[in-house]
């Protein structure tokens, strides 16, 4: 095989290997939405991958970033007051903390998935800011968007990532990772 052929040959190997690492990703954060919203008494449906690049109409936009060696990026959350409303855990609550509080929890159970694969993340501190305001520049090179339907109304999410070359995703057996719902003091 000549040298060029090598290089391309390889190319393709990298780029089935960044779709199929792609599909895991998209794959662990719907279902920890999924799992999410759940918990609170909401049932949320995909609506069809990758339907829509925008964040949708939300009164408050969260985010968080994560960081680990391969994979670095961005969780953004918007929700509708609807859906914050009920999924609020006591009335009256303040609806940016609980804002926040939702993408940090989600952020939390993609985590724990990344870590059955392998990949141990650090998380920053979640941050909200008014919905008009959410025009959120993709500066990732791997932007991956969600849209969800529920009774209480839409759910948009969207991850930004670096991929790192030595990023490997990979099943473990030992992987231990905290109870979802469960809390954590430190």
């Amino acid at each position: 095989m000549g040298r060029g052929n090598r290089k391309r040959f390889m190319r393709r190997g990298r780029t089935e290997d960044t779709r199929q690492m792609l599909a895991s990703i998209d794959a662990m954060a719907v279902a920890a939405a999924a799992r999410l919203f759940e918990a609170y008494g909401i049932a949320i449906v995909e609506d069809r991958p990758g339907a829509s690049a925008s964040l949708g109409v939300a009164p408050l936009v969260s985010a968080i970033g994560f960081s680990s060696e391969g994979l670095s990026g961005a969780l953004i959350l918007a929700l509708p007051q609807t859906v914050l409303e009920r999924t609020l855990p006591a009335e009256g609550a303040n609806l940016a903390d609980w804002s926040r509080e939702l993408a940090n929890q989600l952020l939390g159970r993609f985590k724990n998935q990344l870590i059955r694969h392998g990949l141990y993340v650090s998380m920053g501190l979640p941050v909200v800011f008014p919905g008009d305001l959410a025009v959120v520049p993709t500066s990732r090179a791997r932007s991956r968007h969600y849209v969800f339907s529920s009774a209480a109304g839409p759910v948009s999410l969207r991850l930004d990532m670096d991929l790192g070359a030595s990023l490997k995703l990979e099943p473990e057996a030992t992987a231990t990772v905290i109870q979802e719902g469960e809390q954590l003091f430190f």
